[in-house]
């Protein structure tokens, strides 16, 4: 099969944007300075807040972007501070680390009304990693853990409209209820791998009123259960053409499972920007860490995304 050549029609604007996300500015814009520190009218037991949650979300975002230390980035911002004479401090690293376990960072999403197509898929991040000549030589040790991250993406925008953090421990199936409850507009389909055909996944989808592209198990045979009505028919589909690999793949792609790849493209560019190791130890700052992530992959993807079309 030859390969595939693609170009893009917006070359130029694409390639400013590309160049705007390592503007401090797309981070760290002038309105942020004037919901800076706490509202001190809001009162609390114990010692009051000095800095507002933007603050710290702030902070924290431009952690995650440069791949910066607690340390290094109270120093970073607050040189930002200091050298556009911005008259306010940045929170010292205590308080960064202290506010992230209180934390829940928004996903930013695009505007819009009307059903969505979504597709989901999860990958693992290290949290204990260990370099590859250690593994070659010694193997991997029993403390080498990682965390998971689902989430559920548009095809259409490429935007994250959805992000479950989990131990390793926690399978794709069960996560997935709590992944499509985030989501607040209607759901045409939801489209994911195999490894989510369980009856449970299909009550979850239902429950939204939107139709599940999930592909049977090869040894998948006819239930009758009124919650899997849509697997049966997947099931037929494929009987009926034969019941091997080509029919399968017939299949996907008559029913438009083939979207389901934006998911992989949506994890890898998570990890090439961001690597796939966290910096953060405790559960809910891993969470936060994670969710900083995709804010900011979406706020990129915002920005603007590559038009392309095919030439070979």
């Amino acid at each position: 099969m030859a390969k595939q050549i693609y170009k893009l029609r917006n070359w130029s604007e694409y390639n400013k944007n590309l160049v705007e996300r390592g503007s401090i500015n797309f981070w760290f814009p002038e309105e942020t300075t004037m919901c800076w520190y706490h509202n001190s009218a809001t009162k609390q037991k114990g010692g009051q807040l000095i800095y507002s949650d933007l603050a710290i979300i702030t902070c924290l975002i431009i952690r995650s972007r440069y791949d910066l230390t607690l340390r290094e980035t109270q120093g970073f911002v607050q040189s930002i501070l200091g050298m556009n004479n911005i008259g306010i401090k940045c929170p010292d690293y205590t308080a960064l680390s202290r506010r992230a376990q209180k934390l829940d960072i928004e996903i930013p999403r695009l505007k819009g009304v009307g059903p969505i197509d979504v597709v989901v898929d999860s990958t693992g991040f290290k949290i204990y990693g260990e370099g590859e000549w250690k593994v070659r030589q010694h193997g991997y040790s029993k403390r080498r853990t990682w965390t998971k991250l689902h989430v559920a993406i548009n095809p259409k925008t490429h935007e994250i409209v959805s992000g479950v953090v989990t131990s390793s421990k926690v399978t794709d199936d069960k996560a997935l209820p709590e992944i499509l409850d985030h989501i607040a507009r209607p759901i045409n389909t939801v489209a994911t791998d195999g490894a989510y055909d369980k009856k449970d996944c299909y009550i979850a989808i239902n429950a939204k009123n939107a139709t599940p592209i999930i592909p049977p198990r090869k040894d998948a045979v006819v239930s009758n259960d009124p919650d899997l009505i849509i697997r049966d028919f997947a099931v037929e589909y494929i009987r009926r053409l034969g019941n091997d690999e080509d029919a399968r793949k017939k299949w996907k792609k008559d029913s438009g499972y083939h979207m389901r790849s934006i998911a992989e493209t949506g994890m890898f560019r998570l990890k090439k920007i961001f690597s796939n190791q966290l910096r953060s130890r405790k559960p809910k700052t891993q969470e936060v860490e994670l969710k900083a992530r995709i804010a900011i992959l979406n706020r990129m993807t915002f920005n603007g995304m590559p038009d392309s079309y095919r030439v070979q």
